[in-house]
């Protein structure tokens, strides 16, 4: 994720910034404000405008446009309480109940609206008219690599970096799907454990 949002790899990273600031500046202008609140929204279509190439608009119109951050405002103290009662998470999570609660890509705002989002963008650029000519060009530069000697079995990271289509597929599906961990504690199963030769008494939590 990192190169898609420290500019190595996204030449439009300052323009998108220079673009929402104009937005902020022109809200201002036009009306009387809460500038925390406005704060959020000039961060929220900042990052949209990167991850998905087109900004949320909450700027332009002066609202939660998918109501994004009321949804994690209200998330957030049921995740905060969870993650002290790992117990009661993991009940809906091994039953059926999770998924008729979870967010949706048919939902028309919080996260289920970006899962949707997501999902279009990728159509986009991987979809039934796309996808083909991307697996083809990767499997010819794969091929190439193979035939001409480059490659070996198994693959070294040093010999699979000069293949920058391979490598642009990988980051792509790690910036749309990032294997992020949440940064709750974890608790320590009862009968304790052993991490780096170190006892971990059962039922801490480790953070």
């Amino acid at each position: 994720m990192v190169a898609g949002y420290a500019g190595k790899e996204n030449l439009r990273l300052e323009s998108e910034i220079d673009e929402r600031i104009h937005d902020l500046i022109s809200l201002i202008e036009r009306k009387r404000m809460d500038m925390a609140q406005k704060a959020q929204f000039f961060t929220l279509d900042v990052i949209s405008g990167w991850a998905f190439d087109q900004a949320f608009g909450d700027l332009i119109v002066d609202e939660d446009v998918f109501e994004y951050i009321k949804t994690v405002d209200k998330a957030m103290h049921v995740l905060l309480s969870m993650s002290e009662l790992p117990d009661v998470y993991s009940f809906p999570e091994k039953s059926s109940l999770m998924k008729l609660v979870a967010p949706s890509a048919t939902d028309r705002i919080g996260f289920g609206k970006l899962i949707a989002i997501a999902k279009e963008k990728v159509a986009e650029r991987f979809g039934d008219n796309r996808k083909v000519k991307v697996l083809w060009r990767l499997k010819a530069e794969i091929d190439e690599a193979v035939d001409n000697g480059s490659i070996s079995s198994p693959t070294q990271d040093s010999e699979a970096r000069p293949l920058l289509y391979l490598q642009a597929c990988m980051k792509e599906g790690l910036r749309l799907w990032p294997p992020v961990t949440g940064l709750f504690p974890k608790v320590v199963p009862p009968e304790g454990e052993t991490s780096n030769g170190v006892f971990l008494p059962g039922g801490i939590e480790i953070g």
